[in-house]
């Protein structure tokens, strides 16, 4: 862990009560295991270069007790035992004997609290710390830190009530979260700075002993903006697959670990994504869409997704719910609508990690013709003809185009110059027409594209046209009958003839229906 990192994120996160006093200070109390109390005190400058005095005072009395018959002050030396143990404490001793506690920089301050923290030896050398052994278990106290042995001189310094009883060890760590990042495991939890300076972290590798990865207690982090950092501690050189065990223990301002956290067992993934495919080539034919890629050499390589979004839309959706396999490089997709789309293939690794290719762009151009009129009908009716069709459901109908000719056989004529939009046309006719006209429809979409032509559609207009009249030829007697005889009409449709008679009583009457010419 870069922990001058951390160090330097934290030291503005001691925080000292002021107590109607000029100095700033932190008076802080605990219990311990042989039933004597400890009082241990941090100003802004750590320690103090005069001398310091200690009162205490029970619960319900007015009266401060001295109980620091000498005079607390800084020490000669740390013992060479303690040195021994961390050469540290051998720079921050010459450092405190040759210079004033308000001349030390920030970063020596705050080691300096450190390692007070972590060594009591040290914290008796700069006269912070002193053991009060006349306590009463069950009773309640506090106390002061003076400039001097007289209770009414100036108070620098005063504790909460804390009431005399046994030692217990403090509750682990808690809301711990653990998240990796390639081979390194980033560690968070809930810091508590009334309680705790920071935390010991201890791990080991399944099926081995657990050890302390922690030199120093690791202190919560915070931003330019006095906000805890997204994680406090990173162990990082992990090994792939390898199942780590963890577990955290707070340590308080008087060195005591807190009871171990649950223990937290964490196998590092493979987090590294693979090579991302590359040199695509997207090729289109109508709106089928061939997508090629080039296989990398990746040994833990599981297979492909295909992803795919329309050109302005940046989010991505993958078209195959089933990763490709890893032998195959293309896939074929199938469109519905024309316009740009965009591609990515992924590459997907036996872990699951995923590493996307450049994205390359198909355009679908609409080269597609709309669907076929259905259900053409031609109704006639005097000097017209209706027809009608129904509406195809493409979204892109510009109109319909519709054709006549006098016969099967026979050319079309385009009846509409420009494309309509109903689906109904009237073609007005001469009233004497006879012939069988038929029809066919095409429609046509906004690019142009032309359906094949419907079904053909036939009809004939109502015959509401007379023949012409019949001209007598001759009339002739044979014997006691008449021979009349007229010249034939030309109508292709004629069906015959009526025959009228006139005499004077009668007027004309009808004397008889032939279906042919009489001679």
């Amino acid at each position: 862990m870069k922990i001058l990192k951390v160090i330097l994120s934290i030291c503005m996160l001691i925080n000292f009560s002021v107590v109607s006093a000029q100095d700033n200070v932190k008076v802080l109390v605990s219990n311990s295991n042989n039933g004597s109390m400890i009082i241990k005190w941090y100003s802004e400058n750590i320690y103090f270069d005069q001398p310091i005095y200690v009162f205490r005072q029970d619960e319900g009395k007015n009266a401060w007790v001295l109980i620091s018959q000498k005079p607390i002050v800084k020490g000669i030396a740390i013992p060479d035992n303690v040195v021994e143990k961390d050469k540290v404490l051998d720079l921050l001793q010459n450092k405190v004997l040759v210079n004033k506690a308000s001349e030390l920089d920030g970063m020596t301050k705050l080691i300096l609290m450190i390692k007070s923290v972590q060594y009591p030896d040290l914290s008796e050398f700069l006269g912070i710390q002193f053991i009060d052994s006349g306590v009463s278990r069950g009773n309640k106290y506090r106390y002061m830190i003076s400039y001097s042995n007289d209770e009414t001189q100036k108070q620098i310094g005063l504790s909460d009530w804390i009431v005399a009883t046994e030692y217990i060890p403090a509750e682990a760590p808690k809301d711990i979260k653990t998240t990796q990042e390639g081979n390194s495991l980033h560690f968070s939890w809930k810091p508590d700075e009334d309680k705790f300076i920071g935390v010991y972290i201890y791990r080991a590798i399944k099926g081995q002993e657990m050890v302390k990865i922690t030199s120093v207690p690791v202190l919560a982090g915070v931003d330019e903006n006095d906000n805890y950092t997204d994680y406090f501690y990173t162990d990082d050189s992990l090994v792939t697959g390898n199942e780590y065990i963890y577990t955290l223990k707070s340590i308080d301002y008087f060195g005591r670990e807190s009871n171990e956290s649950p223990k937290i067992s964490v196998t590092i993934k493979d987090m590294e994504p693979p090579v991302a495919p590359d040199k695509l080539v997207c090729n289109t034919e109508g709106k089928i869409v061939s997508i090629y890629w080039e296989n990398e050499n990746v040994p833990d390589l599981a297979g492909y997704k295909i992803y795919r979004t329309i050109a302005n839309d940046t989010v991505f959706t993958c078209i195959t719910p089933n990763i490709l396999l890893k032998e195959k490089n293309i896939y074929i997709d199938t469109l519905s609508d024309i316009g740009v789309y965009n591609y990515r293939v992924a590459a997907i690794d036996d872990s699951g990690n995923e590493a996307l290719s450049e994205i390359y762009p198909v355009e679908i151009n609409d080269v597609f013709p709309p669907s076929t009129p259905q259900s053409l009908v031609a109704v006639a009716d005097v000097g017209k003809i209706v027809l009608s069709w129904q509406a195809c459901k493409d979204d892109d109908i510009m109109g319909y185009c519709v054709y006549r000719s006098i016969g099967p056989e026979s050319a079309f004529l385009l009846l509409n110059s420009e494309p309509i939009k109903t689906t109904t046309l009237t073609d007005n006719l001469p009233v004497n027409a006879k012939n069988e006209f038929v029809y066919k429809v095409v429609a046509v979409d906004l690019a142009y594209n032309r359906s094949d032509y419907s079904e053909l559609a036939l009809s004939r207009m109502p015959d509401v046209s007379a023949p012409e009249k019949p001209i007598i030829k001759t009339i002739k007697q044979d014997k006691n009958a008449l021979v009349i005889e007229w010249y034939s009409n030309s109508e292709t449709d004629l069906k015959g003839y009526y025959i009228y008679r006139y005499d004077d009583k009668s007027g004309f009457e009808q004397a008889q229906r032939i279906n042919n010419k009489i001679k």
